[in-house]
This record gives structure tokens, sequence and C-alpha cells, in this order.
């Protein structure tokens, strides 16, 4: 069980520390200690240490996949993550673990994360649409994988993150495509023969807004 106590540095600073025990990847015992500058941080981060060591099976030689969920499921139930954002952080570790969710979260190297976060960006989910995914969409997956990798070296679970070293295409920067002044005046050509969205177009071309500002 962790423990939140207030302390006051040398600078007479209020800060919070979280303390407590939590197992090794070779079964042995290891206190940890750990400051934050508000209680909310602090509360939340010991929620998330008890949840993931009260849950069954959580430890390195336990698969990538079982970590995953457990440490989804912790940043969900202590408040980290709520609504829309939980649901897409684990529409994002959902893709992964199809790839490499079988290998034992200690044995996870960055070569198994590159090879995942590849296929994802060439081929796809092999359990979704089996349509490659948007650089931007592999490049959020990454980021999320990263902060659960760092989790598991805070916890003690792997020594080190297999994420250093992955690497990722940038995105390339395009210009935007505008249509010329003959395609406007066709489209509007067009827009005389209906009367149901015709003025909400004609507002777009004339005005350049975007359709979400509509």
């Amino acid at each position: 069980m962790s423990s939140v106590s207030p302390y006051t540095t040398k600078r007479g600073k209020k800060r919070y520390r979280v303390q407590g025990e939590q197992s090794r990847p070779d079964g042995t015992r290891a206190r940890f200690s750990r400051s934050f500058d508000t209680h909310a941080e602090a509360k939340s981060y010991a929620a998330q240490l008890d949840l993931l060591h009260g849950t069954r099976g959580t430890s390195g030689k336990g698969s990538l996949a079982e970590f995953i969920t457990q440490w989804h499921n912790a940043r969900v139930s202590s408040g980290v993550l709520k609504g829309n954002s939980a649901l897409s952080h684990w529409g994002k570790m959902e893709s992964i673990i199809p790839l490499i969710g079988h290998i034992p979260l200690i044995k996870v190297t960055g070569q198994d994360v590159q090879f995942a976060l590849t296929t994802l960006l060439t081929k796809g989910n092999p359990v979704g649409t089996g349509k490659p995914l948007s650089l931007r969409t592999v490049q959020s997956t990454k980021a999320v994988l990263a902060v659960a990798m760092k989790h598991a070296v805070v916890l003690r679970l792997i020594p080190v993150t297999p994420m250093d070293g992955v690497v990722l295409p940038t995105a390339r920067k395009t210009k935007p495509k505008a249509l010329s002044l003959e395609q406007v005046a066709q489209y509007l050509e067009e827009l005389d023969t209906t009367t149901r969205f015709g003025n909400a177009f004609r507002f777009l071309f004339l005005s350049g807004c975007r359709r979400s500002e509509l």
C-alpha cells in the first residue's frame, strides 16, 4: 500500500512524497519514493501504483498485453483518463496488442516496438480494418506506449524503456490545394440547381470559412 505524506523542502516549498514497496522482476521487494508538487498528483500516482500492484500477474514476467491492460485500467480508475480520452488511449493500445502483446514485458525490445509501429503504418491493424494507419495516428500510438513503458521503469518492472531509439518517419509538409477561379465558378453554377444546401456552400466559397465554422 502506497502512502502520501507532505514535507517542506529546504527552500520552504511544500511537496508531497509517495512511498511504498513494489516487486522487482526477480520477485524481490524494493522500497520506492517519489515526490510531487501537488497532493492531487501524488494521490493519483499512489492510486495507480496500488491498483497495478494489487492486480494479480503484474510483473515484468507478465506479457506486454497484461501490463498495458492493467496500466490503462489503473489510469482510468484513478481518474487520470476519462471519457473520450480513455477510449482514444485504449484504441491505440489495442492496435499494439495483436502484434507484440504476447511478448513478456521484460523481453520487449526496441526492435519489437519498431516492427509493430511500422506494421501499423504500412499494413494496418491485423484485427482491424486492415488499412494502413496515418502517420499521425501511429505517432500518437508511439507516444502513449512510451508513457506506459516509462511507468513500467518507474515501477521497476523493467530496467530501461525499449522506446529509446524507436524512430518513425516525419510527416511531409504539403501545401494545401485551392480551387481555381474556374472551378469555383463551376461549383457556383451547379449550386443554382439546388435549394437545400446552396446558400451554405455559397457562404463557404465567398467567406473562406472552414466547414466546422459554418
